[in-house]
């Protein structure tokens, strides 16, 4: 559950909403092979923004825009043991769902000067790639470091876009008359950029006692292009770090078996507005609870953070994230022998 509240130099709005956050597998393969396939969000797109100007010789104009909708991740990971502490792995996914995007233009101080709305329906259907490389090493016999490599590669994806263009008047009692339509085009494919990402991270552990981590991702947004098009995009670099704590795994007392968790990410994205970074942080602190005769577990996170600034007339999000999850670990796929 997500709660959050915008922000700007003089007005707030809390608003707060649920949502499935992911679902994932793993499974073993062979003693060298594993694998894993899932579903994840990949982006969400979720607004409603007016703007109102005052222009001379026309009086108020009121802008509103409007977006909604999201693309979903559906994956299959393998990953390879290729010598002793080293792996490769990959990811092959596939993205697909639609952003739709409404710009409506009205005029509030008269009846009689035509108002206009362009409504933009984007729908992604593209397969990407990712690829991964990791190195554990003991230090000890118990204690662990571990590196890992990963990298995403440059994607066309294939989209198809509906445009609708109209204009429109609006009655003094707010029911609107369509005057006219300019333009109504459907189903016209195009590609998107979505530009190559690398990353890297590093973790120190100790076996079912504690665990520390860092991970950093660049993405080159500065190339990205929508249907030929470019944005005024900069690359974008994320932060993480994190860390985990067992008391006493073996521990006949369930709270010195219960893992506590803490962490936080930063990120420089790769939004400018007006001259403004839309930069983005947040804190989170979770707790691992153990069933009974089990190695699954009930995951509880709490996490708040910030996104955005009131510079420059804009929008600060200040957010609280409530999850909730289910880590199974069962024994499926094990064939069990009689003697």
């Amino acid at each position: 559950m997500n709660s959050v509240k915008l922000v700007t130099l003089e007005n707030s709005q809390t608003s707060n909403y649920a949502s499935l956050g992911y679902l994932l597998f793993g499974f073993p393969v062979t003693k060298w092979w594993r694998a894993s396939f899932g579903i994840t969000p990949y982006s969400q797109t979720g607004y409603n923004i007016s703007e109102n100007r005052i222009i001379d010789s026309i009086g108020k104009v009121k802008y509103t825009y409007e977006g909604n909708g999201g693309i979903n991740r559906v994956f299959l990971g393998s990953a390879f043991r290729i010598y002793k502490g080293l792996s490769l792995g990959f990811n092959a996914s596939f993205l697909f769902g639609p952003i739709s995007k409404t710009r409506t233009t009205t005029f509030p101080d008269s009846i009689y000067i035509i108002n206009s709305r362009i409504d933009n329906t984007t729908r992604i259907n593209a397969f990407t790639f990712d690829f991964g490389l990791q190195y554990y090493l003991k230090l000890k016999k118990d204690i662990s470091i571990g590196i890992g490599l990963v990298y995403g590669l440059q994607t066309n994806l294939s989209a198809k876009r509906n445009m609708f263009v109209e204009t429109f008047t609006r009655s003094s009692s707010g029911v609107e008359y369509v005057q006219d339509t300019i333009e109504n085009s459907a189903d016209v494919k195009g590609k998107i950029y979505l530009p190559a990402k690398i990353g890297g991270g590093l973790s120190v552990s100790k076996l079912n006692h504690w665990l520390i981590g860092v991970d950093a991702t660049w993405q080159n947004w500065g190339k990205f292009t929508n249907f030929g098009e470019k944005d005024s995009m900069r690359n974008s670099l994320r932060f993480s770090a994190g860390a985990e704590y067992i008391p006493d795994y073996n521990s006949n007392t369930y709270l010195k078996r219960v893992s506590y968790r803490i962490g936080y990410h930063h990120t420089d994205s790769y939004l400018t507005l007006k001259g403004y970074k839309v930069n983005e942080f947040g804190i989170s602190v979770g707790f691992g609870f153990p069933l009974r005769k089990s190695r699954s577990s009930i995951n509880l996170t709490v996490e708040y953070g910030q996104k955005g600034t009131t510079d420059g007339q804009l929008i600060k999000e200040n957010f609280t994230k409530f999850t909730i999850g289910f880590s199974a670990f069962e024994r499926w796929f094990i064939k069990s022998k009689i003697e």
